[in-house]
C-alpha cells in the first residue's frame, strides 16, 4: 500500500507522508503569478515531499507553515498539479482561472459572479446560454453585437433578472 500520491506520485514529482483534518480554514500564499485569489484551504491538509515538483502556493499558518500546499510537475507533454487540501469559493474559482489560462482555455463570455454561460456550436452558428444563478439581476456586456434568440433583436448588453436566462447567436 503507497502512501498518496499512490502510483502517480512520479507524474506529481511528490510524496505524501501524512494528511490530517483542519479544525478551521488555513491561509495559503500562492508564490506564483496569477494564483493570489488561492488564500486557503480547508478541511484537509498533506504534508507534501517534493522530490522534483515546483511549489506554487505555501501554508501560511502554524506549524505547517512554509510547506507546500500546490506543486507543479512537468510531465511527458503536460504537467501535473497537485493541492494537497479542500479549495473552495474564491481560492477554488481562482485556481481554476489559473489552470484554463495555463492550458489556453478562454471563456465564453465574461460574466459576473453568479452568471453562467453555455456555449454551443455548429458549422454555421454560435449559441451562448446565459443563466443568472444569483439572488440579484446582472448586466452581461458584450463586446459585439449578439442576436437575442427569444427576441430577434441585436443587443449589446444582456440584462438577466433573478433567475433569468438568455439565449444569445452569432452566424460564424
Amino acid at each position: 500500500n503507497q502512501p498518496a500520491p499512490g502510483p502517480l506520485a512520479p507524474a506529481a514529482g511528490i510524496g505524501v507522508d501524512e494528511y490530517g483534518a483542519l479544525d478551521a480554514p488555513i491561509p495559503i500564499r500562492a508564490d506564483d503569478d496569477g494564483l493570489e485569489g488561492v488564500t486557503e484551504g480547508s478541511v484537509w491538509a498533506d504534508e507534501i515531499n517534493l522530490t522534483t515538483a515546483q511549489v506554487l502556493a505555501v501554508y501560511d499558518q502554524g506549524w505547517r507553515k512554509g510547506m507546500p500546499a500546490i506543486t507543479l510537475h512537468p510531465y511527458g507533454k503536460g504537467q501535473v498539479a497537485y493541492v494537497g487540501t479542500l479549495l473552495r469559493g474564491g481560492s477554488l474559482q481562482a485556481w481554476v482561472s489559473w489552470l484554463c489560462q495555463r492550458a489556453g482555455i478562454l471563456p465564453v463570455l465574461q460574466t459576473p459572479l453568479g452568471v453562467r454561460a453555455y456555449e454551443r456550436q455548429s458549422d454555421t452558428q454560435r449559441l451562448v446560454f446565459l443563466l443568472n444563478i444569483s439572488e440579484t439581476e446582472h448586466t452581461v456586456p458584450l463586446a459585439e453585437p449578439w442576436e437575442d434568440v427569444l427576441t430577434g433583436k441585436l443587443v449589446k448588453q444582456v440584462d438577466l433578472p433573478l433567475a433569468g436566462v438568455s439565449v444569445i447567436r452569432r452566424t460564424k
